[in-house]
């Protein structure tokens, strides 16, 4: 809690700040940090946040691809970020969702400050390069036409009784 006359609770750390200016942390909103190590990484370079198999993959989960090992050996806070959020990839149409991660850590459960806070999605040129040789989308047409159809398949989406969910639609 940052104030004035506040009346610390019992075992809080008081930090008297007087005469000081209070700046939160650097929060990178969206990027891959955390995602693509170092040389020496278990899974080095590994791109596990750029999935290419359908340009709409709204139920992937930027989480399972974050490594607490590659952030740290980007050194984020040595350059004052204390958070970012690591996206899904963003040559997808949807490419799913993106979590927020603390740079200090090399547990990605601990490092977690919060899953789903947004939903990536992409209208950019990458996404044609990506898929121009197996499929659709080869226009803009074709991009903004499938974005606003499944917008609106999602939003109709009711879930039928005894039915496993279409994970898409409910991502």
């Amino acid at each position: 809690t940052i104030g004035f006359n506040l009346v610390p609770q019992e075992n809080e750390e008081v930090f008297d700040a007087a005469g000081m200016e209070i700046l939160p942390g650097f929060v990178q909103a969206i990027s891959n940090w955390g995602v693509n190590g170092g040389i020496q990484e278990i899974r080095p370079s590994s791109n596990d946040n750029d999935e290419h198999s359908n340009p709409i993959m709204p139920e992937m989960d930027a989480f399972y691809a974050f490594n607490g090992r590659a952030a740290m050996y980007q050194q984020l806070g040595a350059f004052g970020l204390t958070a970012c959020g690591v996206a899904p990839t963003d040559n997808n149409l949807f490419g799913g969702s993106i979590a927020a991660f603390t740079t200090e850590g090399l547990n990605p459960y601990k490092m977690c400050l919060k899953r789903g806070i947004a939903m990536m999605a992409s209208v950019t040129p990458n996404l044609k390069h990506t898929y121009a040789a197996k499929m659709a989308p080869q226009t803009r047409m074709w991009i903004f036409a499938n974005f606003s159809d499944q917008l609106h398949k999602a939003a109709d989406y009711k879930q039928e009784e005894g039915k496993p969910a279409d994970e898409k639609m409910v991502a």
